[in-house]
């Protein structure tokens, strides 16, 4: 099913560029090289400056069927007209297979894409593919042209039938296969290297996998790159549309390599005819400020695989833009907020202090080495401030993620409220809970520390008080329900 377009005033013979009627006069001036006559590819060009500059002249009619979109081909050809193409790009177990220079690999499709996209906007290419369509003209019958038809096909069919008729009677038909082109245009490309300051150069399989990894985000950023310059200049994209599918992207990159490998997938997906799909275990490459509705959650749940999307707004209301640009800010410049996709066990604290004296607390009275699995299961998200925790829970309870919201009682009128916000979200969430520090805040709970740098201050009067009276029974309270969702620790 597709739904045409029309456009308007359109001639029914399109032999001359005096066919056309005044409105296309300009565009077609503006044609580059358009010559005395349209071919195919300057015609393609003409509409799609029509629709980016005077899309007025461009009707869409209703919906219908393309009858036979891949023309006289069989069903594998006309299936491939239409479906992008896939390249996966595996994760470690397949890494040395990723650097075969073939066009089976991941590695060697995008090689080629990059060929195939430079060289098909060359006049050359364009005839060599128009000669190829005539000469198989001259084979399968077209009921609109069959004079098109060479006769020497003509002939030898009716001679066979002549024949079969003397045998068993029936007819036949020559036709032809739609061929596949591809080869004729990308040979066996591949591509040597050689390590800085070496003097041998190697296949990419010899090389290690950080640097085979390094030349893949390289090949997408020079793919980004030509895709950008063929849509600038208005030229009509005969290559297929593209899906990438990544496993693990993160692999064998320490954390600016992953930056650069996720602005990389970035910029290949904000494009057209290009669809960018990975799975990944580091919180770099997720981006809930400005694309959570490209966020896919995968969890267990009651021993079956569950996925969870979000593909409504998060926020609503008169503030939901300044919402939207605060989370983001927070997600750029604090990456480790994504960590709450991947935790077992998610909680919220206001700032640095919170996540320094519950973790200290916790090593100090040595409940990590009763309980290591809850070191690294519970992750302690600071939320940069109190009045940033509602984000947090906005997004989680979208998710279906359960967490605890721990925030001081504090005092006023604006806290007030602050706090009623965050337990309703916290009521309105997936089995989670807040924890509200009375009277006042955790460092009034402590009884004060004193000075600047008040993280530390907190981990030092932590110290004080477990070489002297012990921790307050009200803070270990609010540290086995960090760690353990309840008020005592577990035996």
């Amino acid at each position: 099913m597709s739904q045409p377009e029309e456009f308007v005033d359109w001639p029914a013979s399109t032999t001359t560029w005096n066919a056309f009627p005044a409105s296309y006069r300009d565009l077609i001036d503006e044609l580059p090289d358009h010559g005395a006559r349209p071919n195919a590819g300057k015609l393609e060009q003409l509409k799609v400056r029509i629709r980016n500059q005077k899309p007025e002249l461009v009707r869409r009619l209703e919906a219908t069927w393309i009858p036979n979109p891949g023309g006289g081909g069989n069903w594998k050809s006309n299936a491939n007209s239409i479906l992008p193409r896939p390249i996966f790009i595996h994760a470690v177990q397949e890494a040395a297979a990723e650097t075969v220079s073939k066009e089976a690999s991941s590695y060697g499709k995008i090689v080629s894409l990059l060929v195939e996209k430079k060289l098909m906007q060359r006049p050359e290419i364009q005839r060599l593919r128009q000669d190829i369509v005539a000469v198989f003209k001259l084979f399968g019958p077209d009921p609109e042209h069959p004079e098109l038809q060479a006769p020497e096909i003509k002939q030898i069919q009716d001679s066979i039938n002549d024949h079969l008729n003397q045998i068993v009677g029936g007819t036949v038909r020559i036709t032809t296969r739609e061929a596949n082109v591809q080869p004729l245009f990308l040979p066996n490309t591949t591509l040597v290297m050689k390590a800085e300051g070496g003097v041998v150069e190697t296949t990419v399989e010899h090389q290690g996998h950080g640097l085979q990894r390094s030349l893949i985000i390289t090949l997408l950023q020079v793919l980004a790159t030509v895709q950008g310059q063929i849509e600038a200049a208005g030229v009509p994209d005969s290559t297929r549309p593209i899906i990438f599918m990544i496993e693990e992207p993160e692999l064998y990159m320490h954390p600016q390599m992953e930056r650069k490998m996720r602005d990389a997938l970035h910029r290949v997906a904000s494009q057209d005819r290009t669809q960018v799909i990975c799975c990944t275990h580091s919180p770099v490459f997720l981006d809930m400020g400005q694309r959570h509705k490209s966020i896919v959650r995968v969890s267990r749940q009651n021993g079956l695989i569950a996925f969870q999307q979000v593909l409504t707004d998060l926020f609503d209301g008169p503030d939901a833009d300044a919402k939207r640009d605060r989370l983001q800010f927070l997600s750029e410049f604090h990456a480790g907020v994504n960590e709450v996709f991947f935790a077992r066990g998610v909680v919220l604290v206001e700032g640095r202090t919170e996540v320094a004296v519950f973790d200290y607390a916790a090593q100090r009275t040595g409940m990590f080495q009763r309980h290591p699995e809850v070191r690294r299961d519970v992750s302690l998200i600071d939320c940069r401030g109190k009045s940033n925790i509602p984000l947090f829970e906005t997004v989680l309870n979208h998710f279906g993620i359960s967490y605890l919201a721990v925030y001081d009682e504090d005092s006023g009128a604006a806290d007030a409220a602050l706090n009623g916000e965050i337990d309703a979200l916290a009521a309105a969430g997936n089995h989670s809970a807040t924890l509200r520090i009375t009277p006042r805040d955790i460092e009034n709970l402590l009884g004060g520390y004193a000075g600047s740098n008040k993280p530390y201050r907190a981990t030092k009067r932590v110290d004080e008080l477990c070489n002297g009276a012990g921790l307050p029974q009200d803070f270990v309270k609010a540290l086995n329900q960090v760690y353990f969702k309840q008020d005592n620790e577990p035996n």
